[in-house]
């Protein structure tokens, strides 16, 4: 984790606790761009730097979310760059709260957030640089926030009396596209399908336009980084140039009576790479069981556009965090059951594990089977197994149990059950 959170609660500080503390409120400018940090952001951390006036941790490998009440409650806080991460979820509402930061530039371009822009960043008055391209948000930019004075740059070129819309200098709406995700825009062509297909604001490069068969071909280059799968591997030859009928053919894939694909099961294949984004272009897709592979990378928000109710990643090494969207997605793994909604059930969080990696049953009187601690330090969601069930500097009774046993049997050569049988006559 970057800047790890220190001592709390209500426990005497020793001196060297105190005098950290009293560091950390006399920061001004933290500038860790370009270092490789991966992990994420803690806001008992960053709530202390209360003269904090630019944070930069651009370019990094950051996950999880933002922070935004615990920033935002920096007064003093006026540069805020966390651009090039891998941070996932909203764009925090109180981010923007009465009385805390005044954020002059805010970078968050380049990340997996979700949702919309809050309006209640029209309380930043003085903000002139606001990027939130190359990301996952849907929706439009806030139209009180779009001026002249808001990343001004991008209209230097334009000649007087030439229209212009100032929302485009912060992102190019839904339904199209830019060379940086900025203006200038360029529709999708296509209308409204186009745009239900380009759903994303500042998005970059081409329009979207994906059929069945383009979306599994795209899976199975993305999933393929160390070679073929194992067992039959069809997907190279059937993805290119078939019909989307012809994809209900594929080893692994499930369609319904119309040639939707509603399943993908690859468990155990070997699949090495990561899960694409494109996996939001199946809307009809149900089920995906990729476990027990060698996937890594973030597990793609996207998924929240299908139909998916069972979804099972575990045994894998994917990084991160569960995309809270994705975390509210009824139905999927049992949730939203009595109301009650969680990302465990998606797959259990780093530093955690469970028998089938995330959290399942609890319902119609079965007993649940939850996320369990595990101090290994390994930084992989879903994970079926730990090698540490104790914390650092505890005895593991359980793992000094199974050596005792394993002597035993070496020693005697019959079952540890048996020796123990016959202390116990």
């Amino acid at each position: 984790t970057i800047l790890p959170p220190l001592p709390g609660g209500n426990k005497k500080k020793s001196g060297r606790d105190a005098d950290g503390m009293a560091f950390l409120g006399s920061l001004t400018e933290v500038r860790m761009e370009n270092n490789l940090l991966t992990g994420t952001l803690s806001g008992g951390t960053l709530s202390r730097m209360t003269s904090l006036t630019t944070l930069s941790l651009s370019d990094n490998d950051l996950s999880g979310t933002i922070p935004g009440e615990e920033i935002g409650g920096i007064a003093s806080l006026h540069y805020l760059y966390l651009d090039g991460n891998h941070l996932m979820g909203p764009l925090p509402e109180k981010l923007a709260r009465p009385e805390g930061a005044s954020l002059l530039e805010l970078w968050v371009q380049g990340n997996a957030l979700s949702g919309t822009v809050p309006s209640s960043y029209v309380r930043f008055t003085g903000l002139h640089d606001f990027y939130i391209d190359g990301n996952k948000l849907t929706g439009a930019v806030p139209p009180a926030m779009c001026g002249p004075e808001v990343n001004a740059d991008f209209f230097d070129a334009v000649p007087p009396g030439v229209e212009r819309n100032y929302c485009d200098s912060i992102a190019c709406p839904a339904g199209s596209v830019a060379a940086e995700g900025v203006y200038p825009c360029e529709p999708c062509p296509g209308g409204e399908a186009a745009r239900l297909m380009n759903r994303y604001l500042g998005q970059s490069g081409k329009c979207s336009d994906y059929g069945q068969r383009d979306v599994l071909r795209i899976f199975y280059e993305a999933t393929t980084k160390s070679g073929p799968w194992e067992g039959t591997n069809d997907w190279a030859d059937g993805g290119e140039g078939a019909s989307d009928d012809d994809v209900c053919n594929l080893s692994g894939v499930g369609c319904d009576g119309r040639g939707h694909v509603v399943s993908i099961d690859l468990r155990g294949r070997g699949l090495t790479g990561r899960l694409p984004d494109e996996l939001g272009f199946l809307p009809f897709l149900e089920s995906l069981d990729v476990s027990d592979n060698g996937l890594m990378g973030y597990l793609p928000s996207d998924l929240v556009w299908t139909s998916i109710e069972r979804l099972d990643v575990s045994g894998n090494m994917i990084r991160g965090a569960v995309p809270p969207l994705l975390c509210m997605e009824d139905e999927l793994n049992g949730n939203g059951a009595g109301g009650v909604y969680s990302c465990d059930r998606v797959a259990c969080p780093a530093g955690t594990y469970g028998t089938r990696g995330r959290r399942s049953g609890g319902a119609d009187g079965e007993d649940p089977l939850d996320c369990r601690p595990c101090y290994d330090g390994s930084p992989y969601l879903g994970r079926k197994e730990c090698g540490r069930t104790v914390p650092p500097g505890s005895v593991d009774w359980k793992g000094k149990a199974g050596e005792a046993r394993d002597y035993v049997e070496r020693r005697t050569g019959r079952s540890a059950g048996a020796v123990l049988a016959v202390f116990a006559c």
